[in-house]
């Protein structure tokens, strides 16, 4: 399968640009209850994190997860996480910035995400779950990058 590309994005006019894609999240369990959310592709995060205030949205309740042996959110905080089986589909980029759940580039991921007591203004794509399924390539210059599916072996870390 070939890379598709993405521009960066601002999701407030005084951001700076960022690699966002717009993901279709669902509960695994509940397939009627989904969002679409913008999802930063997070090279330094070690799994997907997801702001505990999208649980209930999600028709998920947060302290019913499965609770990890230690989370930290962003800036190595500890906080209390719970994980929750989702689906992930990502969306296909738009002219317009504007998600369009019709068209997807990628997906869906059946994927265990941690969703975490801590504020976040978008979801975090992490290496161990999301960005293993994927080459990403980003050119920071010209403000763009890509996904494209790993087809490979993966390497193990044991």
């Amino acid at each position: 399968m070939s890379a598709t590309e993405f521009p960066f994005i601002r999701l407030r006019e005084n951001d700076t640009p960022k690699p966002i894609v717009w993901v279709l999240l669902t509960n695994a369990h509940k397939p009627s209850r989904s969002l679409i959310c913008p999802a930063l592709t997070d090279t330094g995060a070690d799994c997907t994190t997801v702001p505990h205030t999208l649980c209930r949205l999600l028709g998920h309740v947060f302290a019913k997860g499965t609770q990890p042996s230690l989370a930290y959110g962003v800036g190595k905080k500890p906080v209390r996480a719970f994980s929750h089986s989702s689906i992930l589909t990502v969306l296909q980029p738009s002219p317009t910035l504007t998600p369009n759940p019709s068209k997807k580039a990628f997906g869906p991921l059946s994927l265990t995400i941690e969703f975490i007591e801590q504020d976040l203004p978008f979801l975090l794509l992490g290496q161990e779950d999301f960005l293993e399924h994927f080459a990403y390539h980003q050119v920071r210059a010209l403000r763009r990058f890509s996904l494209r599916p790993y087809e490979g072996e993966r390497g193990s870390s044991k």
